[in-house]
């Protein structure tokens, strides 16, 4: 489980690189799924689970 906490950070992470680059999909899309990813990681506390020492 803290494996699966922690990978659910790259979903997130990816969405907010798509919106900085731009133009890779529709504006609305991206930031319904920034919304959505956000709250699984927030739901999941996915980054206390990363390695981060």
């Amino acid at each position: 489980m803290t494996r699966y906490r922690a990978h659910c950070c790259y979903t997130f992470e990816a969405m907010v690189v798509t919106l900085a680059i731009g133009g890779m999909m529709e504006l609305d899309s991206n930031l319904e799924l920034i919304r959505r990813t956000s709250i699984a990681v927030k739901d999941l506390d996915c980054f206390a689970a990363l390695p981060l020492a």
